[in-house]
């Protein structure tokens, strides 16, 4: 019987791997959210690879100095969201869904209009 199978049926192996993960408490999308998140702590460590094209748009709710540590999109606070080394970082004035604002969607255009002609 397979790990998967075991853990659905509340019997896992003692020297299983999944087993210590789950004794050790799985962690889900909630607790991968906060800043001291094992998942986020090893993510923002991973070194962005030389040669990637890594551009980061951000929104800025309440059109915030970027230094003031309530410069946020309303949930993820700019200084989390604000990532070095990347090629352009473009601040939007909205909210979470910073995505869908009409600024944040010509810089997307603009972005990759740009890599186009670069494939020439």
């Amino acid at each position: 019987m397979s790990d998967a199978t075991s853990m659905l049926q509340g019997e896992l192996p003692k020297d299983s791997p999944l087993r210590r993960l789950v004794e050790q408490g799985l962690p889900t999308s909630i607790s991968n959210l906060s800043p001291s998140s094992k998942f986020v702590q090893t993510s923002i460590a991973i070194p962005l690879r030389p040669g990637l094209h890594i551009h980061s748009i951000i929104g800025n709710k309440g059109q915030r100095p970027l230094e003031d540590p309530r410069c946020s999109d309303g949930v993820v606070p700019y200084a989390s969201a604000h990532l070095d080394g990347v090629e352009s970082e473009f601040v939007v004035p909205s909210g979470h869904g910073a995505h869908e604002h009409p600024e944040a969607v010509a810089e997307i255009r603009r972005i990759l209009h740009k890599h186009l002609a670069s494939l020439d």
